[in-house]
């Protein structure tokens, strides 16, 4: 998007791109004043840059709008000056660059290293789960999620965490869990965690009350996301990411989606043996002082014995 403007604010040129950004025809801006074109929160907005601009200071800055049909965005600003020949600004150039997609993508990888960062300490399954959960929740804005792992040697879907916003309340709440038999499963939910797929429910199916998993019917998510975790290039376990909004998430989200999986599975994965571990080692220490206990008595019943 470019615009060009005299010291006086007032329009000498823009682009298509410009004009279409504002919803105006370009005969319609051009000749005009910033006050004139631009929402009143826009011009209040700059207004300070513009003053600096005045002085013969460029400007530039980031900043997040949302357009005028509803949507996000980041824009990169850039105000480049025009100066006469004494060095007085005669007019300047306007640039905005939407960097919607790059400032997503660098939160995305931030987001990334955060959580493999986070995951590096010694966790136990729970607090694997809300970690991931946080970052999760951070990223993709859900409702609810759920954290499972499969147990095939106890034939158990384990929900490792799980969080609801409930009445639409903006901080989610943990739900207690229990774990899910593999026969109390249909067969069809038991082939869908292993790929990855996008579910947006439309009004009538909404109407059908079908039931959310792990949650019952009364609160029936209209977006979901599930994403299978990997393991040594096995499937252990799901993520489910869900929202109360229509169309919330697409199969553009499941890619990354499936990067946190992956990285919350093999964390998953280690906590459970670093669990294990640590009930095996004090398991051996209380066997220990078992029997230790048994050598001491036996040894007092051996020094008695002798004596007689």
């Amino acid at each position: 998007l470019f615009a060009y403007s005299d010291a006086d604010e007032r329009y000498l040129f823009v682009n298509q791109a410009y004009a279409d950004w504002y919803q105006h025809e370009r005969s319609d801006i051009i000749g005009n004043t910033f006050k004139q074109v631009l929402p009143a929160a826009t011009y209040k907005y700059i207004k300070p840059f513009i003053s600096k601009i005045n002085k013969g200071n460029a400007q530039s800055y980031v900043r997040k709008v949302i357009d005028l049909n509803g949507v996000k965005h980041s824009l990169d600003v850039h105000y480049i000056l025009h100066f006469d020949r004494n060095h007085e600004v005669k007019a300047f150039l306007t640039s905005i660059q939407d960097v919607t997609k790059q400032k997503e993508a660098e939160s995305h990888q931030t987001a990334l290293r955060e959580l493999a960062a986070a995951l590096t300490t010694s966790l136990n399954p729970l607090g694997v789960g809300r970690v991931a959960a946080k970052t999760i929740r951070g990223v993709l804005k859900s409702d609810a999620i759920t954290i499972e792992l499969y147990d095939h040697k106890r034939e158990v879907v384990q929900v490792i965490y799980s969080e609801d916003t409930f009445t639409g309340a903006i901080k989610p709440r943990e739900v207690t869990s229990f774990d899910i038999a593999f026969s109390d499963l249909d067969f069809k939910w038991l082939e869908a965690p292993f790929v990855a797929h996008c579910i947006n429910r439309n009004l009538s199916g909404l109407k059908q009350k079908l039931d959310t998993t792990p949650f019952d019917s009364t609160r029936t998510s209209r977006s979901l996301l599930f994403v299978p975790m990997h393991w040594e290039g096995r499937v252990v376990g799901m993520v489910s990411v869900q929202s109360y909004t229509l169309d919330k998430y697409s199969d553009a989200d499941i890619p990354l989606l499936q990067t946190f999986a992956d990285q919350i599975g093999g964390a998953l994965i280690r906590a459970q043996g670093d669990a294990m571990l640590q009930e095996q080692q004090q398991k051996l220490k209380r066997e220990e002082k078992k029997y230790r206990s048994l050598i001491n008595n036996a040894g007092d019943a051996v020094f008695v014995a002798s004596l007689s």
